[in-house]
């Protein structure tokens, strides 16, 4: 071997030695941080993504695992670290798996800042699902009723959160006012209004009974009775009691009947995953 021949091998070994270890650490570390995953170790798996992320910055796949490991393990702590690794590589904003995992994650933390950025990489009826999504998780029930009047959905296995919207836009709601003046009128019958039989019950029980003693204690002693003043003053006070509590159950209600129907449409959005 001669010298110049030499001195080029002792310069590329070192590259030759490295650059296979180095393959050899990116597919080892690879398949332990798949399985930390697997095996719902999010924590460490993250570290050994994070690491790998390092040294190959523009790896897609490692860039899409990271961020799946993100969501699947719910770190909505680091919403700006994933819209950081994908918007400093353009090119991915075009990478299907990698933009639902961000719808994904969004929904899952209900976090939203980022989430109309990555819509446009969707089609039409895609982007009017997500948009549902989003409205959906976030309670927005006022813009979730607006948005939904124009939408036809065709694509089958998105009908159920169209229709369930479609069900839940034609809730009726009990009406606070009318259940006020019901319990003006007859105690307790505001709260029979929204279906809190017991209580309703309790409350035309209690105003009524104690009303009649203190009929009866100022007719017996006249104004100067003190029963007549005490169950006079219970009277008033259940009475009180009544109308504050048939306002708060028609809104108690109302809240749980959009409560139902916001579990079965988080359910219906996660099975989609």
């Amino acid at each position: 071997m001669t010298l110049s021949n030499k001195i080029i091998f002792l310069l590329l070994f070192p590259l030759m030695v490295f650059g296979q270890t180095d393959l050899m650490n990116y597919n080892n570390n690879l398949k332990f941080a798949r399985y930390l995953t697997t095996t719902r170790q999010y924590d460490f798996a993250l570290e050994e993504y994070e690491r790998l992320n390092f040294t190959f910055p523009t790896d897609t796949i490692v860039i899409y695992e990271l961020t799946k490991t993100y969501r699947i393990g719910e770190k909505c702590q680091n919403m700006d670290r994933i819209n950081k690794l994908v918007t400093t590589k353009k090119k991915l904003f075009k990478t299907p798996v990698l933009t639902n995992e961000i719808i994904y994650m969004s929904l899952i933390c209900k976090d939203f800042r980022y989430y109309d950025k990555f819509l446009g990489d969707f089609d039409k009826e895609f982007q009017e699902y997500f948009k549902l999504s989003k409205y959906w998780i976030s309670e927005d029930y006022d813009k979730l009723k607006k948005y939904s009047f124009n939408i036809t959905p065709q694509y089958k296995p998105y009908k159920s959160l169209y229709q369930l919207t479609e069900k839940f836009k034609k809730i009726k709601y009990k009406k606070t006012g009318l259940a006020i003046m019901m319990s003006a009128i007859i105690p307790g019958s505001g709260k029979m209004y929204a279906k809190r039989w017991g209580d309703g019950i309790m409350s035309f029980i209690f105003v009524v009974s104690n009303t009649v003693l203190s009929y009866r204690a100022f007719q017996k002693k006249g104004i100067k009775s003190t029963n007549g003043w005490i169950f006079g003053g219970f009277a008033v006070s259940f009475y009180a009691g009544n109308l504050w509590g048939s306002y708060k159950a028609v809104k108690d209600y109302n809240e749980h009947l959009n409560k139902s129907y916001y579990n079965d449409a988080q359910n219906t959005i996660y099975r989609s995953f």
